[in-house]
């Protein structure tokens, strides 16, 4: 007879964006805040790893 199974399905996302910035803490802090304000929009495209785990329900 079957079980039934929680499934979680993860997809890790990444993109890199080249930025002038005075140090590596504004160049985070630049992109983070395009990042909110959508200037940067990840999508299939930028997919690069996906996992598959299951447990029992």
């Amino acid at each position: 007879m079957d079980k039934e199974y929680i499934v979680t399905i993860t997809e890790v996302l990444q993109r890199k964006v080249k930025i002038m910035a005075a140090d590596k803490e504004n160049a985070e802090y630049i992109v983070e805040q395009q990042y909110y304000n959508q200037e940067h929009i990840l999508n299939e495209n930028d997919l690069t790893a996906q996992s598959f785990k299951a447990k029992a329900a």
